[in-house]
């Protein structure tokens, strides 16, 4: 009975244990290479604040057309004069003139003098509206709003490859977290290996036969496996944060990854992705948009030599009081009136001169720049695909040596069992197959890595 009982609490023990390893691994944040790229997309910041500067982009656009429609402005105003300005005006003249009929009348003429005048009252109020509108500008107006299209257009294309570049650092952050991964487990293996092989050496009684050189050799191998473990496991470690920061993951959850990388290298046609890159690749849209933009600004510039003209037409609700702030109705005049204003710059000491000399000059520059965008942004293809063919051609070779290593193990093995070869000789055999392993797990990141760069070059244009 007591036997029972211990047995029971030993398995509850060993379950208690075990439940927070269980749980730990059910919290584990699966995230296949997919998920990955979506998440990213969806929680970085910069690329979020991209998106209002096209949302931004599109408001400039909504308001420069609504500049060129007619405008309604309203003025209200109300002033006290403490001192007023005055007219004088001298009517003894006036006086004189008119003697003669006061005569007639038997009257005596008035003796007018020095009249003085306000032309203003001590309060006064008004009330207007004024309309205006565009009416000609030289080609201002349509180029204004065409300006603003191509910027929001520029600004979404922009939006569009940081989206772009996202897309190729997740999927190379992933890859590298399936690479380091990977590396670590092997480094761990072959050091739990290693470790194994000197127990059973040392419970076989075999290495008190080997010399001392063979047994320094041995404990060596160990020592050196296991910094190159740690930091085979500080790389891992490293690149799921980096992972995770670019995912938007909590930095310390465990995460699983479900992915793989791919083994399928597909042909290209060199010429059809040379022609994709000129016509997808971002970088060369938002260049041949920035000359557009120059362009029109050159012929911004051109339109200065035209006049500006405007309608406009006002009412105005305006009066005054001598003696009450009060203003009443039958103080106050209405004013309407209709008009047409006509602005041209007659002379501007060589201004506009020099303002399209800039604007062609630099027009210019940015046609220049959009050359070597597009010619740098080619040697880049080409150089990609230089490393894809010669490093398809190291993985071939390294499948093709990592068989015969493997077959050398298992010579290695096999004669170690039959006492032919020394422990030494067996972790010999068990490094070489390990850095091949990696050496090949290294060259297929690198082949999904130069893909991933073609990929983002052409922007999707797959050229096969």
């Amino acid at each position: 009975m007591k036997i029972r009982i211990k047995t029971v609490i030993a398995v509850f023990f060993l379950l208690f244990i075990a439940l927070p390893s269980a749980a730990s691994d059910a919290d584990a944040v699966k995230l296949s290479l997919e998920a990955a790229v979506n998440l990213a997309l969806e929680k970085n910041e910069t690329l979020r604040s991209e998106r209002q500067k096209v949302l931004a982009a599109e408001e400039i656009v909504k308001s420069t057309v609504a500049g060129f429609l007619p405008q309604i402005k309203a003025s209200i105003d109300w002033k006290r004069y403490y001192e007023k300005p005055v007219m004088e005006f001298d009517m003894s003249e006036m006086g004189a003139m008119f003697a003669p009929l006061f005569g007639a009348l038997g009257q005596p003429a008035p003796d007018i003098g020095i009249m003085q005048i306000s032309p203003v009252k001590e309060f006064e109020a008004s009330f207007g509206l004024t309309l205006t509108q565009p009416i000609f500008l030289g080609g201002k107006m349509a180029l204004g709003i065409y300006l603003s299209s191509l910027a929001e257009k520029t600004q979404r294309t922009a939006y569009k490859n940081f989206e772009n570049e996202i897309r190729y650092y997740t999927k190379v952050s992933y890859m590298n977290a399936l690479l380091s991964r990977d590396v670590y487990e092997l480094t761990r293996s072959s050091y739990n290996k290693a470790l194994k092989n000197r127990d059973v050496v040392r419970k076989g009684g075999v290495s008190g036969r080997m010399s001392r050189m063979e047994n320094i050799r041995m404990e060596a191998d160990i020592a050196m496996k296991k910094p190159r473990m740690l930091e085979a496991r500080m790389n891992h470690e490293t690149a799921l944060r980096n992972l995770s920061r670019l995912t938007g993951i909590d930095i310390e959850a465990k995460i699983e990854l479900t992915g793989r990388m791919p083994e399928e290298f597909p042909e290209y046609d060199k010429n059809l992705l040379r022609q994709k890159l000129r016509e997808n690749n971002l970088m060369i849209k938002i260049m041949k948009n920035t000359v557009a933009l120059y362009d029109s600004l050159l012929t911004l510039e051109r339109t200065k030599y035209l006049p500006d003209i405007y309608g406009f037409a006002s009412y105005q609700y305006a009066g005054g009081n001598g003696s009450n702030m009060f203003i009443g109705a039958e103080n106050v005049n209405r004013t309407v009136l209709v008009g047409i204003k006509a602005e041209y710059g007659l002379f501007t000491s060589g201004k506009r001169l020099f303002d399209n000399s800039r604007a062609e000059r630099e027009l210019a520059g940015k046609k220049i720049e959009l050359e070597k965008t597009a010619n740098d942004l080619e040697f880049e293809l080409e150089k990609a695909l230089h490393e894809y063919s010669r490093l398809k051609e190291t993985y071939r070779e390294l499948i093709y040596s990592e068989k015969l290593v493997k077959e050398a193990y298992s010579a290695v093995h096999e004669m170690f069992e039959a006492g032919l070869v020394t422990i030494n000789d067996l972790n010999d055999a068990e490094n070489n197959h390990d850095e091949m392993v990696k050496g090949k797990k290294r060259a297929l990141f690198g082949i999904n890595e130069v893909l991933a760069r073609i990929d983002k070059l052409t922007a999707g244009g797959d050229g096969k």
